[in-house]
């Protein structure tokens, strides 16, 4: 994948669960993008790979390793944004199956719907650098 950005890694991305009961299950998070949709459900969905968390609570919880992030016709979000803007929100969803990485479709049976998160470049832009970022996206 391509993306510019001049905040960090263009393959990187930082998730952050929204504070509902998903959160519980989900921590903050640094993943890689390795697919994207080219027939999602929606507007946009792609696939990332979640690196471990920081540290194990025993005992060990469900293992997620793969995500997708999916986006809605409703919305201005995208992915892209997550690297113009330095922020993007979007709804995570677990893959049912692994060997949906690759292919060009994805259908509701390929997935579980984990709930929403905030999604910023890698690493995590500062307050000061989200409103820079901000700025150089509003001016001609």
């Amino acid at each position: 994948m391509n993306h510019t950005s001049d905040v960090g890694h263009p393959d990187l991305v930082w998730i952050e669960m929204d504070r509902d009961r998903s959160a519980t299950a989900f921590s903050p998070r640094r993943a890689r993008i390795v697919h994207r949709f080219t027939r999602p459900l929606r507007k946009e969905a792609v696939v990332v790979e979640l690196f471990p968390p920081p540290w194990i609570v025993l005992p060990f919880p469900h293992r997620v390793r793969y995500v997708v992030l999916q986006y809605d016709f409703q919305d201005q979000e995208a992915l892209s944004k997550t690297f113009s803007e330095g922020d993007s929100y979007a709804e995570i969803l677990e893959l049912r199956h692994l060997e949906v990485v690759g292919k060009e479709a994805l259908t509701a049976r390929d997935i579980r719907r984990l709930g929403f998160a905030g999604i910023y470049p890698w690493p995590k832009p500062t307050p000061d650098e989200m409103r820079k970022l901000v700025r150089r996206e509003a001016s001609p």
